[in-house]
């Protein structure tokens, strides 16, 4: 029965990392060996141990605990690319888009965007808490305010609300890229090109390619596609690969 369990976790290890692989940068498919072999002798050493094989067992889980803690950037590697952990993992976050009036963000794995206003009448509210009216008077206000602002504002509302909105607002279809050139947000820094990838300070150019090619899947017009976002998106992916060819 115990060797039956480890062999469908050795399965369930070995679906994951299949899955993953399909589309793994080339870069790192080299660590996959080393977790292969770190996880095989663990979970070797885990079924010794609970079959009461000690004398055997011990060393195996001394190995690869030991090898474990001595390539530590395995285990990061596995908080990042496999088990999604948090922001202190050094994991891939969301890919956020900031102006000076808003904060939009666009989920990796479901696509789902959300946004808060930064100043204004709207000041602290997240953009899915307004009413389409509420939306439509801030989009006004960007609209005259701050070109840029007001085509990121464009990309939620054609998400959440379809075309349909464009005909109840004064300021008419694609004033927001109109006034795009007033005050827009100027040259890109690695900062906020990493924040829109979603990526660690430390991604690597496989990484980069690799979370360009998640997002702008998820920018496919079939849902809810949005050209400013995909631009951002491009950008982004040209100035943290500029230099590294």
């Amino acid at each position: 029965m115990l060797f039956m369990a480890g062999a469908v976790l050795a399965l369930l290890i070995a679906y994951v990392l299949l899955s993953w692989l399909a589309n793994a940068p080339r870069r790192q498919l080299a660590y996959v060996l080393m977790i292969l072999i770190l996880s095989a002798v663990l979970i070797v050493g885990i079924v010794m141990f609970v079959t009461g094989r000690l004398t055997t067992a011990l060393p195996l889980l001394l190995s690869a605990l030991a090898g474990m803690w001595r390539q530590r950037w395995v285990v990061r590697w596995i908080a990042r690319n496999l088990l999604g952990g948090g922001p202190g993992s050094g994991a891939a976050g969301p890919a956020t888009v900031s102006t000076p009036w808003l904060d939009m963000t666009l989920d990796r794995r479901s696509g789902a965007l959300s946004g808060r206003v930064k100043q204004g009448a709207f000041a602290g509210r997240d953009l899915g808490d307004l009413s389409l009216d509420d939306l439509i008077a801030l989009y006004e206000d960007l609209a005259r305010a701050h070109g840029e602002s007001a085509r990121l504002l464009e990309t939620f509302l054609d998400r959440e609300h379809g075309a349909a909105w464009r005909q109840r607002t004064a300021a008419g279809p694609g004033a927001g890229a109109a006034g795009a050139g007033a005050g827009g947000g100027g040259a890109m820094t690695r900062a906020e090109a990493l924040s829109i990838l979603g990526l660690p300070e430390d991604a690597d150019a496989d990484e980069v390619r690799h979370a360009h090619r998640r997002l702008i899947r998820k920018l496919h017009p079939d849902q809810g596609g949005s050209s400013y976002l995909a631009a951002k998106i491009n950008q982004a992916k040209d100035y943290l690969l500029a230099g590294r060819h």
